[in-house]
């Protein structure tokens, strides 16, 4: 959850030889945040590489009242190009992470990724599950995205405070921005670049109806309305 600590495990990551179904996996983990058992049942029927978005039906939502039963993630331009390479190796098959030695599922183990995280030192400091906690936990605290927009991209159920749930389409276009700006972040944070861009402290150059927008997302609408009715 430390950026400085983040930026070693991207590294680190990097280094991993061999089976790129592994190194693929967890770049997409860190991109994408979702569970790992998901992750590893991405099928090419549930892409739309073309429109950078993967419908699924999370595995966890079935039946548990806080998890959505599908949703929509919005795919940034990193994740195209690293599912583009996977084609080039699994695309003839059902699954993104087929594998030929898995015999049961014909997908990766669930084991696959935490291993290679061990391997790398990440013993009891990190595992997949982990970049979860992870991302929600930057991109509220250092870039500041309203709670509802991160929420909705961990599969959890959303409600504004009138008690309306959000669709899997809703807010499509502010999640899309949120997962490229978290992509473009990554990359700079392991690559060493200067990340102040990304840093809550340049929100106030944004537009000011993207703030308006930003507001409505996190407290709702009538709330706004009250609030700017007492600044007036």
């Amino acid at each position: 959850t430390k950026p400085k600590d983040l930026a070693k495990l991207l590294r680190d990551i990097e280094t991993i030889e061999g089976d790129p179904n592994t190194i693929n996996s967890l770049r997409l983990l860190a991109l994408l945040f979702v569970r790992n058992g998901d992750l590893r049942r991405m099928r090419w029927a549930d892409l739309d590489l073309e429109a950078g978005r993967w419908r699924l039906k999370p595995l966890k939502g079935q039946g548990k009242v806080n998890m959505v039963k599908d949703m929509v993630v919005p795919l940034p331009r990193q994740a195209v190009a690293i599912l583009r390479a996977q084609q080039q190796i699994n695309g003839h098959t059902k699954f993104v992470f087929y594998s030929e030695t898995a015999k049961k599922h014909q997908i990766i183990s669930d084991a696959t990724a935490n291993k290679r995280l061990k391997d790398l030192g990440y013993k009891n400091i990190h595992c997949a599950h982990g970049f979860r906690a992870t991302a929600k936990t930057i991109l509220q605290e250092q870039l500041k995205y309203p709670l509802v927009l991160v929420e909705m991209a961990l599969g959890h159920t959303t409600k504004d405070p009138n008690g309306t749930a959000y669709g899997r389409f809703e807010y499509i276009d502010d999640r899309s921005d949120m997962m490229q700006k978290w992509a473009d972040y990554l990359d700079a944070l392991r690559d060493g670049k200067d990340t102040a861009k990304f840093k809550a402290d340049t929100k106030d150059t944004a537009e000011p109806n993207a703030q308006l927008q930003a507001l409505i997302a996190q407290l709702g609408e009538d709330q706004v309305l009250a609030m700017l009715k007492s600044k007036a």
